[in-house]
C-alpha cells in the first residue's frame, strides 16, 4: 500500500513488552500531536479482544515516541497504531512472535525424522505454551515444544513424520490467530542410516599400543570406505600412534581429503587415544577431511609443535570427543627446555578445531588446548553445544550465520588468555543470527580479555543518494577510499542504512551495484529523499545473548560496533568489568576514510550484576575493557585519529569543523550524528559496585524498571569531557572535570532524547549525576 502524505508510519518497535512498561518507537511522520491507540488482542480466538484505549505519548520527535502500555493491563499481544488528526499507521503487533532463523539437527531449514526444530527470535513466549504445527496437504501435525524461552523454542520431530516439505505455523500462546505466523517452509528428511560397511584399523594391521607407527592402516581403511561410498572406521580399545596427518592419500601426494560419509568411531572416549608424537614441523592439522565425516568416541593426544587437531568444511559431526593439545607440554615457562623438552615460544599454534561450510555439530567433547578453541570461519547452520573447554581463547566466528552456541563451559588456562568474538574477519561482510545462549566463562586476563565481543570495520559511504525508485538508487557521493583500516573492499553483500532524515532507521542489503548505482534486496518501507544520509558498511548482528555468566573476566559483553538488533538477556555478570553498547563515528586526518559505525536497537533485559567489585583498573580511554567498577556503558564514541589512515596514533575528540568536513556541508552542525541509537535497557538489576553510564553521542534510549544497589553511583549521563586522562586512576574511573581550568564539556557531543523511567535505588551514593542529567532533553520519571 503506498504511504499516503504525512501519514504516520511504525518502522521499528521495541518489545517484549508488559504492562507499566515503556514502548519505544521510532517511524516516520510523527510529532507532537500524534496519539497512540493500543488494545489487547483475546489469547483465544473465541473471545472478544479487550478495549482500545488512545494513550499520550511521554516523548515525541519526529520519527520516535515513546509511550507506556496501560498498568492495569494484561501480558500479552497488543495492537498498536499511531494516529495523526484523522491519518492513521499501519498497525503493528507489540509482543507478536518475530522469527529470525529456524535450525534443525539437518541445518539451517532442515530436520530429520526423530531429531529437532530450533526456532530463534524475540517475543516466542508470553507465558503461555507456544504452539508448533507442521502443515501438509494430508493435515497438520502438533510439535512436542521443549524447554520454550521467549527467545528460542525448540520442537521434537516425530519419528513417523513422512520425508518431504512442510509449512511451519508458530504462536507464542498469546494473541490468537492474528498473531500467529507462518515460517519458511521446513524439509524433513528421512533418519539417517548408520554406514554398513566398518573397517577395524587391527585388522589393517594397525598396533595398539602405543609403540609403533599406525598412519598407513588408518588410511588404508580410509580409502576403502572411500570407495565403498562410506562407512566406519572403527578403534577398539587401545593407544594409536600417528607420525603423520590423517589425510587420504598422503603417501600417494593425492589431493584427496577423508571421503564422504566416513566416520571415525572409538570404542569409547575413556579406552581408545590418537597419539602424536612430537614433530620437528608441525603438521597442517592432524585430521583433515573436506565434509561429511564424523569423529565419535575416542580421544585426541598431541603435543610440542601442532597446529590445527580438527579441519574440516561442511556437515563435519564431532562428538563425545576428548582433544588434549598442549604447545608447551613439560616445558616451563611457556616454552624453555625442561628435560630436553622445548618449543619456541613464538611459534602460533592453531585452533582445536577450525570449520568452513554449512552445518557443522560439535557437541558434548572435552577439550583442553594451548590455543584457540573454536573457529568457524563463513560457516551456515553450526551447532555448538555441551562442550568443556580450557583454552587461550574460547571462540572465533568470521562471516557467520544461524549459529546455535549453548551450555558450553570455558575457563581460561593461561594467563594470557584473551577474548572470544563474533566478527568480520576473512573477507566477511556480515556476521548475523548467533544464539549464544546458557554458556559459562570464566578467568580471563590477557589482552583486552573480553569474554564476549564484535570485532571488524567495514565502511565504504556516507553521503547523499537520489533516484530512488523501488530498491534501486543512486549514490551523490565518491566511494570511501580503501586505503585506510576498515575500508570496505567489496559492498556485494553489504547493508545500506538510513543514518538521517527521512527514513532514519531502515536498512537493505545490496544486492548488486555498478559505479555508483545500487540495486538493494527489497524496496523501502519508507523512501529516503534529499534530507536523508545514507551509509553503507558491514553488518553485524540480530544475535541473542541469552542466560550466560561471565565470571573474573573483562568486558562480560560488548557490542562493539557495528551492532544491529541484538537482545542480551539473562545474562549474570560476577567480577567482569562492562556490559558495552557502542556506535562509533571515527575520521582519519590524513585521509578521507570514515568509519561509520551504527549501534541501532539493541535491548538489554533482565540482566544481573551479581558483584561489580573487580579486578583491575586504569586509564579512562581504555575503561571498557579494564576492570574496576562494571558499569552497563551505552556510548555514542566519536574521534579523529590525529596520526595516520591505519589508526596508529592518539585519538581526540571529533568536532563541529571535523563533522562538516566529512559531510561536505556549508555550516558547523551543534550536534553530532548520533551512532548508539534506539537502545533498551530493562530490569537491569545490579547487587554493588556497578552502574549504568549514558556517554557521548547517544539518542533515543529508554532505561527502565532498573534496580541498583550498594553502589556509589546509579544512572550517569555525560556529555564528552575534554580534559586531561591520568595515566591511572585506581579502581573507579570518575569522568567529572577534576579541574574547571583545564577541561571542557563538549556539548557537541552529548546524549539527547533519553527517558529514563520508574528505577529503583538502595543504597546508592548518587543516584542520577553526570553533565547532562538536568538537561530538557533527559526525561526521568
Amino acid at each position: 500500500m503506498p504511504l499516503l502524505k504525512d501519514s504516520p508510519l511504525i518502522i521499528w518497535h521495541s518489545d517484549p513488552v508488559g504492562p507499566d512498561e515503556t514502548v519505544l518507537l521510532n517511524g516516520y511522520a510523527f510529532g507532537d500531536d500524534c496519539m497512540v491507540k493500543l488494545k489487547r488482542l483475546a489469547d483465544d480466538d473465541s473471545a472478544a479482544p479487550s478495549g482500545e484505549v488512545e494513550i499520550t505519548p511521554l516523548a515525541a520527535t519526529a520519527d520516535s515516541l515513546k509511550f507506556v502500555v496501560p498498568a492495569s493491563w494484561q501480558a500479552g499481544v497488543y495492537s498498536c497504531v499511531v494516529t495523526r488528526g484523522k491519518a492513521v499507521s499501519t498497525p503493528v503487533l507489540l509482543n507478536a512472535p518475530n522469527v529470525w532463523w529456524r535450525q534443525g539437527d539437518r541445518g539451517v531449514g532442515k530436520a530429520s525424522q526423530g531429531g529437532w526444530l530450533s526456532i530463534q527470535g524475540k517475543c516466542l513466549q508470553l507465558g503461555n505454551n507456544p504452539v508448533v504445527t507442521l502443515h501438509a496437504e494430508t493435515g497438520a501435525v502438533e510439535l512436542k515444544v521443549v524447554d520454550p524461552s521467549p527467545y528460542r523454542v525448540k520442537v521434537e520431530i516425530p519419528v513417523g513424520v513422512t520425508p518431504g516439505q512442510y509449512r511451519v505455523v508458530f504462536s507464542n500462546g498469546s494473541g490468537g490467530a492474528e498473531a500467529s505466523v507462518d515460517l519458511d517452509p521446513v524439509e524433513i528428511t528421512a533418519k539417517r542410516l548408520p554406514g554398513k560397511a566398518v573397517f577395524n584399523v587391527r585388522d589393517l594391521g594397525a598396533d595398539h599400543t602405543g609403540k609403533k607407527d599406525c598412519t598407513l592402516a588408518i588410511v588404508q581403511a580410509t580409502e576403502l570406505l572411500g570407495a565403498y561410498g562410506g562407512g566406519v572406521v572403527y578403534f577398539p580399545a587401545g593407544r594409536y600412534r600417528i607420525d603423520s596427518v590423517l589425510r587420504s592419500g598422503v603417501f600417494i601426494k593425492s589431493p584427496l581429503k577423508i571421503p564422504q560419509n566416513v566416520t571415525f568411531r572409538g570404542e569409547g572416549t575413556e579406552l581408545v587415544s590418537l597419539w602424536w608424537p612430537d614433530q620437528e614441523e608441525p603438521l597442517p592439522a592432524l585430521i583433515e577431511g573436506s565434509n561429511n565425516f564424523c569423529i565419535e568416541d575416542l580421544s585426541i593426544y598431541t603435543q610440542g609443535k601442532h597446529s590445527t587437531i580438527i579441519a574440516g568444511e561442511s556437515n563435519v559431526t564431532i562428538r563425545r570427543v576428548r582433544i588434549r593439545a598442549n604447545h608447551y607440554y613439560m616445558t616451563v615457562n611457556n616454552g624453555k627446555p625442561h628435560h630436553k623438552r622445548g618449543v619456541e615460544v613464538d611459534h602460533m599454534v592453531g585452533p582445536a578445531i577450525e570449520i568452513w561450510g554449512d552445518n557443522a555439530t560439535v557437541t558434548d567433547c572435552d577439550i583442553y588446548t594451548s590455543a584457540a578453541c573454536f573457529e568457524l570461519k563463513h560457516c551456515h547452520g553450526a551447532y555448538l553445544a555441551n562442550n568443556t573447554v580450557m583454552a587461550r581463547n574460547f571462540f572465533f566466528f568470521s562471516g557467520c550465520s544461524e549459529v546455535i552456541f549453548e551450555h558450553n563451559s570455558f575457563v581460561g588456562n593461561q594467563l594470557t588468555t584473551g577474548g572470544s568474538n563474533f566478527a568480520l574477519h576473512m573477507g566477511a561482510i556480515a556476521t548475523r543470527h548467533i544464539y549464544m545462549g546458557h554458556n559459562s566463562i570464566s578467568h580471563i586476563y590477557g589482552g583486552d580479555h573480553e569474554a564476549f565481543t564484535f570485532d571488524g570495520h567495514q565502511t565504504a559511504y556516507l553521503g547523499k543518494v537520489k533516484n530512488v525508485e523501488g530498491a534501486c538508487l543512486e549514490l551523490i557521493g565518491d566511494l570511501m577510499p580503501r586505503n585506510f583500516k576498515g575500508a570496505m573492499t567489496e559492498m556485494l553483500g553489504g547493508a545500506l542504512f538510513i543514518v538521517e532524515g527521512k527514513g532514519r532507521g531502515q536498512f537493505r542489503w545490496i544486492e548488486d551495484y555498478e559505479g555508483k548505482s545500487i540495486t538493494l534486496d527489497s524496496p523501502w518501507l519508507v523512501e529516503p529523499d534529499e534530507t536523508s544520509l545514507v551509509s553503507i558498511g558491514g553488518f553485524n548482528g540480530n544475535h541473542l545473548i541469552i542466560g550466560n555468566t561471565m565470571t573474573d573476566t573483562g568486558t562480560a559483553v560488548q557490542l562493539y560496533p557495528p551492532a544491529h538488533e541484538c537482545i542480551v538477556a539473562e545474562n549474570k555478570s560476577v567480577r567482569a568489568s562492562n556490559i558495552n553498547c557502542l556506535g562509533r563515528l571515527r575520521q582519519f586526518k590524513n585521509s578521507t576514510g570514515v568509519r561509520v559505525e551504527l549501534c541501532w536497537y539493541n535491548q538489554f533485559l533482565d540482566n544481573e550484576i551479581v558483584e561489580g567489585n573487580c579486578w583491575g583498573g586504569g586509564s579512562t580511554e581504555v575503561d571498557r575493557w579494564i576492570g574496576g567498577e562494571t558499569c552497563l556503558n551505552i556510548w555514542g564514541w566519536h574521534v579523529s585519529t590525529v596520526f595516520n589512515e591505519f589508526g596508529a596514533g592518539q585519538d581526540t575528540f571529533m568536532t563541529p569543523d571535523g563533522l562538516q568536513t566529512i559531510l561536505g556541508e556549508s555550516t558547523p552542525r551543534s550536534l553530532s550524528l548520533p551512532m548508539a541509537l534506539f537502545t533498551v535497557v530493562r530490569r537491569h538489576h545490579i547487587h554493588n559496585n556497578s552502574s549504568i553510564r549514558i556517554r557521548g553521542r547517544v539518542s533515543e534510549t529508554l532505561v527502565e524498571n532498573c534496580r541498583i544497589n550498594n553502589s556509589a553511583r546509579g544512572i550517569r549521563v555525560d556529555a564528552e569531557i575534554d580534559y586531561p586522562q591520568p595515566e591511572d586512576i585506581g579502581q573507579l574511573f570518575d569522568f567529572s572535570p577534576t579541574d574547571p581550568d583545564k577541561s571542557r564539556i563538549l556539548d557537541f557531543l552529548a546524549p539527547d532524547q533519553l527517558l529514563i523511567r520508574n528505577n529503583h535505588f538502595n543504597g546508592v551514593e548518587q543516584e542520577y549525576l553526570g553533565t547532562d542529567i538536568n538537561k530538557k532533553t533527559i526525561q526521568i520519571v
